[in-house]
């Protein structure tokens, strides 16, 4: 049985203040870009294709206004991503702002399992490629593969409006 779901938006509240301060041409430091990419949060990101040291080789050129060169994939999409969020942060703040207030209390009963979890947490991160990943009883979740906010279809992942989406991975992840 589930007794409740978690919401952190941790990582996305940092990168909030990153995108922020780099539009706004302000310096973020590397002491804070490396405690984002040691943030334990961002370890699902991390494999063969994009590893810290390529977070923060990104984060640290753009907040340098530095020509960034991705070596792999990963790290491209990883760029680009930062690079549309600060492009316009009206688009940036109308995919935040449904998050702050998203609640999946009403989830809890229809996930059934046989396992007693006190907490299942859905952690939304800056992500590159993947949409989700699963890890114990955390359901990591792009958040750049939230889309409809700015079409006004509704706030979606991969074509779900995003409960819907959630549940479909929650109810993956206790199976």
């Amino acid at each position: 049985m589930v007794q409740s779901i978690k919401i952190n938006l941790e990582m996305i509240e940092s990168m909030i203040y990153y995108w922020k301060a780099t539009t706004e041409r302000q310096k973020v430091g590397e002491p804070f870009i490396f405690s984002m990419v040691d943030n334990p949060l961002m370890s699902p990101l991390y494999g063969e294709d994009f590893t810290k040291e390529g977070a923060r080789k990104v984060l640290s050129a753009i907040s340098n206004r530095e020509i960034f060169k991705s070596e792999t994939k990963a790290e491209g999409r990883f760029w680009n991503n930062q690079m549309w969020m600060m492009e316009d942060l009206g688009v940036m703040e109308a995919m935040t702002s449904p998050l702050k207030t998203l609640n999946l209390d009403h989830l809890v009963p229809a996930l059934e399992t046989d396992q007693d979890i006190k907490q299942l947490e859905v952690v939304f991160l800056p992500g590159h490629i993947d949409t989700a990943y699963k890890s114990g009883h955390r359901l990591f979740v792009n958040f750049f593969k939230i889309t409809g906010v700015i079409e006004g279809s509704g706030f979606q992942i991969e074509g779900l409006p995003i409960k819907d989406f959630l549940f479909v991975k929650l109810k993956e992840m206790l199976q």
